[in-house]
This record gives C-alpha cells, structure tokens and sequence, in this order.
C-alpha cells in the first residue's frame, strides 16, 4: 500500500463526517449524497453526485470508474440528501441515454446548467454536440432516483 493510498484511508472518515454534514451542502451546490448498501457486504455505501431534478425523479451523474455504483446496476433502495433534505426512494443505472437527455431538453435551463457544468459545446440550435456528449457518456453514469419524501 503506497503513502497515498494510506493518506486516503485515513482521510475516509473526515470524508464521511462532511458528506453527512451541514458542510456537504457548502461543497457543491448541486451534489447530492446517495446512500445505498454494497449487496455483497451489506455495509452502507455514501457516495457524492451532481444531480438534476425533474419532478418526482433525481438524475444522479456518477463516474463509471467508481465501481460502487454497480449496486445499482439492477436496481436497489436508496436514501438521497439534497441541500439538507432526505428522500428515500429506489435508484438504478440507467442504460437509455435518451431518457434523460429528454428529462433535460423539457427544461432548456437545465439543459444550458448541465451543458456548462460538464463543459460541453452546444450548437446553434441549442444542442450538445454529439462527440462531446458521447465521451460524456464514456466517462460517467447516468442513475435514475425515483423518489418518495
């Protein structure tokens, strides 16, 4: 184990006490904290995300490399913390793009919000453009948290 990995680990439960904190919400503006559990350790997972909300429906934008998300693959209940408030509800990983990129264009303001967040191009006709997107998509996950207050 090299002196880095070292220095995370005995970072991890300061990480943790902020996640869960009032200070979370002063570390990003849209970040959410996505409580889930590992379905082969049964320990709680706390993973961060951005976020963009559509009514009853959080779209969590996580890293593909972060395996920890793959406990979503099929589905699983979580607990959502957005700007101190906490949702219980259901998440999974959603493999149609399209769905929340429809999610998105309903709200042009979110659309131009999540294009300049992630730095993506857009064109004349308000769209991002595709080879930007698609590495988008390489990179990072897309959750769909369906949520109950």
């Amino acid at each position: 184990m090299s002196i880095l990995d070292k220095l995370n680990e005995l970072a991890k439960p300061l990480k943790r006490a902020i996640l869960n904190s009032p200070l979370n919400d002063l570390l990003g503006q849209d970040m959410a904290v996505v409580i889930l559990t590992d379905h082969k350790s049964g320990k709680a997972l706390t993973l961060r995300a951005n976020y963009f909300r559509h009514e009853e429906i959080i779209y969590l934008i996580g890293e593909r490399d972060d395996l920890r998300w793959d406990n979503l693959v099929q589905g699983a209940p979580v607990i959502i913390r957005i700007k101190g408030n906490e949702y219980k509800g259901w998440a999974q990983v959603l493999e149609d793009r399209n769905i929340f990129m429809q999610a998105l264009q309903q709200h042009p303001e979110n659309l131009l919000n999540f294009s300049q967040k992630q730095n993506l191009t857009m064109d004349e006709n308000n769209n991002i453009l595709e080879e930007e997107l698609s590495n988008f998509f390489q990179r990072f996950l897309i959750i769909k948290g369906s949520i109950t207050r």
